[in-house]
Parts: C-alpha cells; structure tokens; sequence
C-alpha cells in the first residue's frame, strides 16, 4: 500500500477530475469568483446547490478549491437571468435578444 493510499489525511489533489480535463485555467471559476457570485446573488449554500443542480458538499468544495468550466457556465448563466433548466428554445431566444441589443 502506498503511502499517500494509508494516510487518510494527505492533501486531497485539486482539479484531477475529468471535470476539469476538457478546459482551460482561464474557463474554470475559482473559489473567488464562486463566493463573488454567491455573495452578489444573496444566495446560502443550499440555495446556491440548488440553483446549479449541485450538492450542498460539492458548494463547501468549490468554495474551498473551485470549479469546471461547466460550472462557471451555470453561475454566469444564473447571473445574467437564466437558469439551467430553462428550455433551449428559450435560451436560444434570449440570445438572440442579447445579440440584437448588443448591436
């Protein structure tokens, strides 16, 4: 048995998950911006797990090392008015309406 395998209290390794495979440094949301968003939003943990389908343990997590990219994609999703179990007819609608707005 290995060392790391018999101490039970080794630091756990950030960021080996296949969540964080597929992106960049620059798409994932740091614990930082997590507690930004959560602060700006007035939202409790459990209110936060629950608008982003998450669990409560896996909000302690992010808050402490962060997330995936999909996850930064739900919490900007979420700041900007959408959820994540809008339909897609309607977010493809409001996109084009943030496009036309923008021009």
């Amino acid at each position: 048995m290995t060392a790391a395998k018999a101490d039970k209290t080794a630091p756990r390794q950030a960021g080996k998950g296949r969540a964080y495979a597929s992106a960049g440094a620059a798409m994932r949301i740091s614990a930082a911006e997590f507690m930004a968003w959560q602060e700006e939003l007035r939202l409790s943990n459990g209110a936060a797990a629950a608008a982003l389908f998450i669990s409560p343990n896996t909000v302690t997590a992010v808050r402490a090392e962060g997330g995936s990219a999909e996850l930064a994609l739900k919490c900007r999703a979420i700041a900007a008015g959408l959820s994540p179990a809008l339909p897609m007819q309607e977010a493809f609608r409001l996109g084009r309406i943030a496009a036309i707005l923008q021009e």
